[in-house]
């Protein structure tokens, strides 16, 4: 299962690759549920939150919670390497998608 606050997942992906994303996870039998967020996790329950209508269920029966939070700047090796030519780009620099971490990787690798 494949819990959401938004209201469709891989928003970020161009059209062809969000169909295959699609594919592959009702293939594997993945329910989506878009639309709300998970506000407890105890004894095996998910009690989760519509973020529009504010109504409450649980998802019963859960064997394991993977919580991804929101994107953060990790830029801690950067500072212990201060004394060297460091270009910050991706997550380090600023949390954004994975076209951007590649632009920036790209273009850092033609100005050396």
């Amino acid at each position: 299962m494949l819990l959401t606050p938004r209201t469709q997942i891989a928003q970020a992906v161009n059209y062809c690759s969000a169909i295959g994303v699609h594919r592959r996870l009702r293939g594997l039998g993945v329910e989506i549920i878009t639309g709300a967020r998970p506000l407890a996790f105890e004894r095996g329950t998910v009690r989760t939150e519509d973020v529009f209508t504010k109504r409450v269920t649980e998802i019963r029966d859960v064997k394991l919670l993977v919580y991804a939070t929101p994107r953060r700047v990790r830029d801690a090796l950067a500072g212990a390497l201060a004394d060297l030519d460091c270009r910050l780009i991706g997550d380090c620099m600023a949390p954004r998608n994975l076209m951007i971490a590649i632009h920036e990787g790209h273009a850092v690798g033609c100005t050396l």
